[in-house]
Order: structure tokens, then C-alpha cells, then sequence
């Protein structure tokens, strides 16, 4: 099967990065879990709890004791997370064809975006490990009515919460297109990783580095080629249009032509002279 078939037959999720980090990623063949207080989304690590009054119906409170407190936000940072980019299908948005993304999180088109097979990569994760994509809100109040009832069951509060935790952002970060797997690791001080193995299936670099710095550009491309054998992919913008191809050669897989049918003169029209008189 054509590199064009199988990108195009297969499920995606995309993890955009640096260049040196991507060198890591691929030597190590795993990903590391993140801290909440270390995400983009500030708010994320800032999270009210609140607990129901015994005896008091439907009544919370914010100020909960000291030992409760510490005990709910012990438990909250436990968990952390690696983040992904979806296809958006609804919106026909490809999850690398997101320039912000490759700009905020890919060192400004100088990184990669690394391409998972979804339906691979899902198949490796532990079984407590919560997955899914982020639900994107017009608004998101600081009070997150987790119920707390005592110490000891925190976490199975916030498991049940979990959606409304650690799932939902506000509406300006839809174009993330996120899905996250959230892990609780019990040691605090140790980092955890998420082997991918032979789940990861492609490399996307883009022409941006190509055009400012040529040498520097198959310099990476060389040092990507020692680390891995995953087909590399060049994404990238031609003077008509924006396009997706084989970086050793192959058939076209993706451009802004055949996505929007752009008519540019010369190129996939003619102008009718005839038709003008």
C-alpha cells in the first residue's frame, strides 16, 4: 500500500513538538506525562472544590478544613497529562494543517508533528488511564462542584468527575482540537512516560526551515533518518497552495486544492475570451 493510502485509511492523532525534543521522543520511543501546573491553560491548575453541608440538603461550601483541602489538591496533582491533536471532521479540519499549532508548539514551523495511528496507540494504554477529547465550553466557572464527602474518598470523587475536571477547556482553545490521556502517578517526585512503541507512523516536518536555512533543514532530516524509519512527511506551501507529500517522493496525499477546489487561473481553469466579447 501507497505511504498516500495508509495516511488516508488511517485513524490519527498528532503530537506537535520541537526538534530536539522530537530527537528524544524518538530515541526514548515514549512520550512524558505532564504536570497540570506546567500546562498552557493556567487556569487548569487552579481548581475550586467545594463539599456538601451534612444535613443541609443541596447546600456546598467552599472552605473546607485545612487537612481536607490538602488532602483534595494532593490528590488533583497526581494526575497528569500528554496531549494530542485530533481531526476536527465536523469543521473538516486536518490536525496538521493547524498553523498555530505548528507556531505555538512546533518552535514556530521549526519542529515536528509526530502522526499516531489512534486506534494502535489507544490499544497500549494502561487500563486506568483516562482518555478522550476536550469539550470545548463558551464559559467555565472557577467553582467546579467536585463533592467531597470525606478523606477517604477523594479520588473516586474525582474519578467520577473527571470529565468535568480534567475534559473541558474554554472556547477559545478549540483550536487545539485536544485529546488528552490523564494518568494518576502516585509518586510526586518521579517522572512517568507512555511508550508508544510501534504506534508512531509518521513525521511531519515543515518547508518553512527548508526555505530560510537549507542546510540546516536536511541536517534534521538526516538526524531524523538515524533515529527512526518512519516515513517523513514534508508539509508545506508551494506558490498555489498549501500541500502534504512524501519527503522521499510519492504521490500528492493532501493540498488546499483538493480540499477547497480553489480555482487559480492558469493552473486548474481557463479564462473563456470568448465568453467576455
Amino acid at each position: 500500500m501507497e505511504i498516500r493510502d495508509l495516511f488516508i485509511d488511517m485513524e490519527k492523532l498528532y503530537h506537535y513538538t520541537s526538534f530536539d525534543s522530537a530527537l528524544k521522543i524518538l530515541g526514548s520511543r515514549c512520550l512524558k506525562y505532564g504536570r497540570l501546573n506546567g500546562m498552557n491553560d493556567f487556569y487548569e491548575n487552579d481548581k475550586e472544590i467545594s463539599a456538601r453541608l451534612s444535613g443541609c440538603g443541596n447546600r456546598y461550601v467552599l472552605s473546607l478544613s485545612g487537612e481536607l483541602q490538602d488532602k483534595v489538591h494532593s490528590e488533583l496533582y497526581k494526575y497528569r497529562q500528554i496531549s494530542f491533536t485530533a481531526e476536527d471532521k465536523r469543521n473538516d479540519k486536518q490536525g496538521f494543517d493547524l498553523h498555530q499549532m505548528w507556531g505555538l508548539y512546533a518552535d514556530a514551523g521549526n519542529g515536528v508533528c509526530l502522526v499516531f495511528d489512534k486506534e494502535k496507540l489507544l490499544g497500549l494504554i494502561e487500563n486506568d488511564v483516562l482518555h478522550g477529547r476536550v469539550r470545548y465550553v463558551d464559559s467555565i466557572l472557577p467553582f467546579y462542584n467536585l463533592i467531597v464527602l470525606c478523606q477517604d474518598d477523594v479520588n473516586d470523587c474525582i474519578r467520577k468527575e473527571y470529565k468535568k475536571l480534567f475534559f473541558q477547556k474554554r472556547k477559545e482553545w478549540e483550536h487545539e482540537q485536544e485529546y488528552r490521556l490523564m494518568k494518576r502517578c502516585g509518586v510526586d517526585f518521579r517522572d512517568e512516560y507512555f511508550m508508544f512503541y510501534e504506534s508512531l507512523k509518521f513525521i511531519i516536518v515543515s518547508s518553512k526551515l527548508l526555505y530560510v536555512d537549507e542546510v540546516n533543514f536536511y541536517k534534521n532530516i538526516e538526524e531524523i533518518k538515524k533515529m527512526t524509519s518512519v516515513p517523513i512527511l514534508l508539509y508545506g506551501k508551494s506558490l498555489l497552495d498549501y500541500s502534504l507529500i512524501p519527503f522521499d517522493g510519492g504521490h500528492v496525499i493532501w493540498s488546499t486544492e483538493c480540499k477547497y477546489g480553489v480555482n487559480i487561473l492558469g493552473h486548474n481553469c481557463e479564462l473563456d475570451i470568448d465568453a467576455l466579447r
